[in-house]
């Protein structure tokens, strides 16, 4: 069964809250709605997205500063924004991950993500959950 789609605002309500995305001048991010929004076709990505792979994490290609075509999970672009430069939580010595609090890779309101090492996220009831969703289609 897919997901309801809610309405986002347009970019006049909300442009005050959003944040420019490091290193891809050509994206803003809403860190609140978790959402990105493309300057040159004016509108927000991955509205209707049903996520990729058997987590469903949204997934799209940005254009960087060097005009090189990047994949970028939108959960990476708002922590980006607020972390203050690209992924630079990677270059800590232990494996850091985006974890989604609520375990809802579609809900990436700052709000709900946090930075944690590898070994912390995967607990027990989450790779119980993991395993359980690997049988579920695209349409979740």
């Amino acid at each position: 069964m897919k997901e309801a789609v809610k309405e986002l605002p347009s970019f006049e309500e909300v442009k005050h809250e959003m944040m420019r995305l490091p290193e891809f001048d050509g994206y803003l991010v809403h860190p609140q709605l978790g959402k990105i929004w493309c300057l040159k076709k004016q509108g927000w990505l991955l509205v209707d997205a049903i996520g990729v792979g058997d987590r469903g994490y949204l997934l799209t290609k940005l254009l960087n500063n060097k005009g090189k075509s990047i994949p970028v999970h939108e959960h990476e672009a708002v922590f980006s924004c607020v972390w203050g430069s690209w992924k630079s939580w990677r270059a800590y010595g232990q494996k850091m991950e985006i974890d989604h609090i609520d375990r809802n890779p579609k809900n990436n309101n700052i709000e709900n993500l946090r930075l944690i090492d590898r070994a912390s996220q995967y607990t027990p009831e989450v790779l119980a959950d993991m395993s359980k969703r690997k049988d579920l289609n695209m349409d979740i």
